[in-house]
């Protein structure tokens, strides 16, 4: 997936309202005496009620809320899927990478990859290897800015969590990718669907992209070139 960085400074702005009560209660009365030959009651102090304590209490944070990833749309220049605006990440969505390469059913604009990588074509769909959803999002909650830190997520079917591996890769300009190597994860289960992710700093470039290699065994490569990769 591509993304559109830009040089942005975010602000997260929180607003608290406060309410203020004001009450008050007063009352006055009086005896008229009808004569003057009237023996009153020795006059009494009053007893005041103690003040009580205040007590304390502690209110949450407002939470919020955080904007939605914006959603790639294939990108015929790139030959890949592509976030055009600016947001807090970017996500693939579940149908632009569904599959792999020309196994059936065949993945939608086969391989999706910026410099004409190829898939492996071996297997069966949700019994071999192959990924279904990208995202990248920022791990502040602001927008994707250089220099920040991004969190990748991948939707893998992983044939064998013994035997899969999923490298992570990132490139500072989409339109000629020098790819950089984050790390290799493996999926935690076998025969089903997993989220693997990663976590990588966000160089300089206006124009950025990430790529996810699963495998079958092998080693770790940008394009390795396997029957089921």
């Amino acid at each position: 997936a591509v993304e559109n960085c830009r040089n942005y400074t975010s602000l997260n702005c929180q607003e608290i309202d406060d309410i203020f009560c004001d009450g008050s209660n007063s009352e006055s009365s009086y005896c008229e005496l009808p004569c003057d030959n009237v023996i009153l009651p020795p006059t009494s102090t009053p007893t005041l009620k103690p003040t009580p304590k205040p007590t304390a209490f502690s209110t949450p944070k407002p939470t919020i809320p955080q904007d939605p990833l914006k959603s790639a749309t294939y990108d015929d220049s790139f030959k890949a899927p592509r976030c055009f605006t600016v947001g807090r990440g970017c996500d693939s969505g579940a149908s632009l990478l569904k599959s792999r390469g020309n196994m059936s059913p065949a993945e939608p604009h086969a391989s999706n990859t910026i410099d004409n990588c190829e898939d492996g074509d071996e297997g069966f769909y949700h019994f071999d290897e192959s990924i279904d959803r990208v995202t990248i999002s920022s791990t502040n909650g602001g927008l994707l800015t250089e220099a920040t830190e991004a969190l990748i997520e991948a939707s893998v079917w992983a044939y064998s969590k013994d035997a899969d591996f999923a490298d992570f890769w990132y490139a500072a300009d989409a339109a000629s990718p020098d790819w950089q190597f984050i790390e290799t994860v493996q999926p935690a289960t076998s025969a089903s669907l997993d989220i693997i992710s990663t976590n990588y700093t966000l160089p300089v470039g206006r124009n950025q992209a990430v790529r996810v290699v699963f495998r079958f065994g092998g080693e770790a490569g940008s394009c390795p070139g396997g029957s089921f990769d």
